[in-house]
């Protein structure tokens, strides 16, 4: 299948992708982002973002580039929540 223009300023992509919050000996409370690719899905089988040095990827440093957008769509709703529950609290006061 070619490759499709995305025309919208967000996309799903449907078990794609899962994330947890993890620790190692390297560091602790970091995204872990577990990229699922399938040969068979005309998807993507990796996402860029790895940060590099010239031909040297950074491993220590995953998806940086990539991670905020990762998550963008459910934090922009947790933060919406959050403010409408604020200000139903604080309307009185």
């Amino acid at each position: 299948m070619p490759e499709q223009k995305i025309e919208t300023p967000w996309v799903s992509v449907p078990g794609l992708l899962t994330a947890k919050c993890a620790s190692n000996d390297n560091a602790s409370g970091y995204l872990e982002v577990t990229v699922h690719g399938d040969p068979g899905d005309p998807r993507v089988d990796d996402i860029t973002g790895d940060i590099a040095v010239g031909p040297n990827v950074l491993a220590n440093w995953g998806l940086h580039l990539v991670d905020v957008n990762l998550a963008m769509g459910n934090l922009l709703d947790i933060v919406g929540q959050e403010t409408k529950a604020y200000v139903a609290k604080h309307k009185s006061q």
